[in-house]
């Protein structure tokens, strides 16, 4: 019989090393989608086993990322974490209207997660000034970040409404992406 997992009664290197592990492996289920080894990652355990510290990594690595180059640093910062608290506040009132099961921890953690590709898009952007490149990279980043969200989100919606709990989320991406091609 598996022991009850209780964080009061282990050393701080246990829980330390237990939430690295379940952050790389909610980062390597987010960068390696495409890979068919991932794409059997349990669905419904990632969404359980959520965290906040991938995420909170994640969001301000990307506002630090475009504040960088931005004339209005502050504002930046602001209107991109907002964007995200927001976007998790739409996905999880969504997802609750369809009839699904999240609550708004993991809807943060989803979309923080999730925003590493369009991280990478928007540190790759600044190697050119050629605006058709960063369109592409940021076009990419919006399908390889919706895509990377599916797994998790159908997991908590039901039969036929997965497309419409998919769809907030490819709007916030969407706005990321176009966040990041203005700011630089």
């Amino acid at each position: 019989m598996q022991q009850a997992l209780n964080s009061l009664d282990e050393s701080i290197w246990v829980t330390f090393w237990r939430d690295l592990k379940r952050l790389a492996a909610n980062t390597k289920a987010v960068l390696l989608v495409f890979r068919k080894s991932t794409s059997q990652f349990s669905t419904r355990e990632g969404l359980r086993d959520w965290d906040l510290w991938g995420p909170l990594v994640s969001v301000l690595s990307f506002c630090m990322l475009l504040t960088k180059s931005a004339d209005g640093a502050s504002s930046m910062f602001s209107v991109v974490f907002l964007t995200v608290v927001i976007g998790s506040f739409v996905l999880t009132l969504n997802i609750l209207l369809l009839g699904g099961h999240i609550i708004f921890l993991q809807a943060i953690s989803l979309i923080g997660y999730c925003t590493l590709p369009t991280f990478f898009a928007a540190g790759t952007a600044f190697a050119s000034t050629n605006k058709a490149y960063r369109s592409c990279l940021a076009a990419v980043s919006i399908v390889w970040s919706s895509y990377a969200s599916v797994p998790f989100t159908s997991a908590s919606v039901s039969g036929k409404r997965k497309e419409l709990a998919i769809y907030p989320i490819m709007l916030l991406y969407l706005s990321l992406a176009v966040l990041f091609l203005v700011s630089l």
